[in-house]
């Protein structure tokens, strides 16, 4: 830090932080101290840091008031309207749901949408706001709007982000099951056999992208008991896996994904699948003592407990530790 200045200082932390890694949060929060320090407690330049701060929090509570606090100074400095304040207003939302309480995350969400349509200019930040506006709608059985906001979020995505982006496949994972649930199953076929054909024509489509949304297709045909259909894209999946290398952090991620997908939507039996298949690749790939080994063993425990294996999770967890 020697010679420069303070705001220059708490500038370069911020940017620092940015990298990741444990030493993101003491620098953000050291950024944090010379901001209010040089520039006061209500500086816009604050209320950023704040917002980042919120977002690498595990305390719920915590993260609201990091974000409210962070509403206020946007609020005080005449800037409800910007990107910052939007932002800050959408993640105290999903704060608030992760507390347990869906409902009132509602309210916050449909301002943070009402904002992005009206002052953003980012279509994939409006794309995510619907996205979870959808989602929190749905969990508390407001269904009316659920398919329209997929709908809309999944093009905003299709025009503003690649197909290897979390939320787009998240999208596309969540409307196919929205429309399942509500006894749609052709629409949701449509969905992914749409969403595939983009896939495979874009240049930048990889193998564990096409595996992904291949695996996606076989458990709908399958959940939904159209068996021939299922086979036929069994075997495609089968093709595209025997190219695939089991190495590849792509491979494991794009498993790791879909198997949390899978616990959103409830399907459990088919997440301890995926972590089975996941700990065997890494207990061969990495070795028994590996950390990612020891990762994917409490990955693959927790995916007992919510089957109720709790025997195996146990003994899972006591080889980890």
């Amino acid at each position: 830090h020697i010679g420069a200045q303070p705001a220059q200082v708490a500038e370069s932390l911020c940017d620092l932080a940015m990298i990741g890694g444990a030493q993101a949060k003491p620098m953000l929060e050291e950024a944090l101290a010379i901001q209010q320090a040089v520039l006061g407690p209500d500086a816009p330049e604050i209320a950023r840091t704040l917002g980042t701060i919120a977002y690498l929090e595990s305390d719920q509570l915590n993260r609201q008031a990091l974000y409210r606090e962070a509403l206020r100074i946007y609020s005080k400095a005449g800037l409800e309207q910007s990107e910052g304040a939007t932002y800050a207003l959408h993640y105290l939302a999903l704060a608030i749901r992760e507390a347990g309480d869906p409902a009132g995350a509602i309210p916050l969400l449909r301002e943070a949408l009402d904002k992005c349509r009206r002052f953003g200019r980012d279509e994939s930040a409006l794309g995510d706001t619907l996205l979870d506006l959808a989602f929190t709608l749905s969990l508390v059985g407001q269904r009316e709007e659920v398919e329209s906001m997929y709908r809309e979020a999944l093009a905003c995505f299709r025009d503003s982000i690649e197909f290897a982006h979390v939320n787009m496949q998240d999208c596309v994972f969540r409307l196919s099951e929205f429309l399942t649930a509500q006894g749609q199953p052709d629409k949701a076929e449509a969905v992914l056999l749409e969403q595939y054909a983009l896939l495979t024509g874009d240049p930048r489509c990889t193998p564990q992208l096409e595996v992904r949304l291949l695996q996606l297709i076989v458990a709908h045909y399958k959940a939904t008991g159209r068996t021939d259909q299922a086979a036929e894209w069994q075997q495609k999946l089968a093709l595209r896996l025997e190219v695939l290398d089991p190495e590849h952090p792509d491979t494991v991620d794009a498993m790791n994904d879909l198997a949390n997908a899978y616990d959103q939507a409830g399907r459990h039996d088919e997440a301890v699948k995926l972590r089975e298949q996941m700990l065997a690749l890494s207990r061969k790939v990495n070795g028994p003592e590996h950390p990612d080994t020891a990762k994917a063993m409490a990955s693959l425990a927790d995916s007992y407990c919510s089957v109720g294996r709790d025997k195996e999770a146990i003994a899972l967890l006591e080889r980890a530790c």
